[in-house]
């Protein structure tokens, strides 16, 4: 999967939210499920923090469901 755009890139003090969109292609079993070869579009929010110019901690959040429904294991 790879990040094709992302929306928002917003700081403030020592955390940044980065909000970007992530494309891909089901080619390998996930969560049980075969292969099927569809394209998934899915939102995901990262949250970091930085301390001394480094990363210190990360969060994130994707929107499963999507996904899950775009693979065709979820309904619609």
């Amino acid at each position: 999967m790879s990040i094709s755009t992302s929306d928002d890139v917003v700081g403030e003090g020592d955390k940044v939210l980065v909000r970007p969109k992530m494309r891909g292609r089901h080619t390998g079993p996930f969560m049980g499920v075969k292969p099927t070869g569809h394209w998934i579009n899915i939102d995901v929010m990262d949250f970091f923090r930085v301390a001394d110019g480094r990363l210190v901690e990360h969060w994130a959040l994707m929107d499963n469901l999507a996904l899950l429904q775009q693979i065709g294991a979820a309904p619609r």
